[in-house]
């Protein structure tokens, strides 16, 4: 009976644990989301109207899009690559996903 009691505690401490890793993954990406938002609103409603080269990865696919005329979007998405294989082997593949 009491490793029936001590096996029905630990299922209910597991799913608190899967309840909270859960809600922290849906907030993680609704704040993710914002951000991809209002840098997409900033980079088509102030930097490119106003051809405005920002600094970073984005600066430097803004700079080769401007000289070369290759799409910025691949740009962006070939001048990151380096840096997500970077942060996977580093730091791990839940920070290489969230990047993505």
């Amino acid at each position: 009976m009491i490793k029936k009691e001590v096996y029905q505690e630990e299922l209910a401490a597991k799913q608190k644990s899967l309840k909270v890793e859960k809600n922290h993954i849906i907030h993680d990406m609704v704040f993710i989301l914002i951000g991809v938002i209002s840098a997409g609103f900033g980079l088509k409603g102030f930097l490119l109207p106003n051809s405005f080269i920002d600094g970073g990865a984005m600066g430097i696919s803004l700079l080769i899009s401007e000289t070369t005329g290759f799409s910025l979007s691949i740009l962006i998405i070939i001048i990151n690559l380096p840096f997500i294989i970077l942060g996977y082997s580093q730091i791990g593949k839940q920070f290489a996903f969230k990047s993505v």
